[in-house]
């Protein structure tokens, strides 16, 4: 099976939360740790991740994407902080061991229920 794919936002403005109204930065910083923590787990050899332009929905930043074939695909967004990368890769990992990477709502955390955008069936 081909690794499968996390598409992270390259251009976005990130605000960020409660405490530091109004101030916004760049994605790359996100994007790095999140390149980091890959690198440093288990994960490394199960997904990829692929840096995009845009994802859309700006106003959600960051957002980040998984798909792989046979799976489905998964859109999130609001990731703002360490601990929202931190939250990502958990949900990897949930996705990776979920059957075709779709989870059940009962099995889905606070976290996901609150950052998910959309998720699309498999194709084919």
């Amino acid at each position: 099976m081909s690794p499968a794919a996390l598409h992270v936002c390259g251009q976005c403005r990130v605000r960020e939360k409660a405490g530091a109204r109004g101030v916004s930065s760049g994605a790359d910083p996100l994007r790095m740790r999140i390149e980091s923590l890959l690198r440093r787990s288990e994960l490394n050899e199960e997904i990829q991740i692929s840096p995009q332009t845009c994802l859309g929905n700006c106003k959600r930043a960051l957002r980040a994407s998984v798909a792989a074939p046979g799976r489905w695909s998964w859109l999130i967004g609001d990731i703002t902080d360490a601990q929202d990368c931190d939250e990502l890769l958990v949900f990897i990992r949930q996705w990776l061991a979920a059957p075709q990477g779709l989870i059940a709502k009962q099995d889905r955390s606070a976290w996901l229920i609150t950052h998910a955008l959309g998720r699309l069936p498999p194709v084919g």
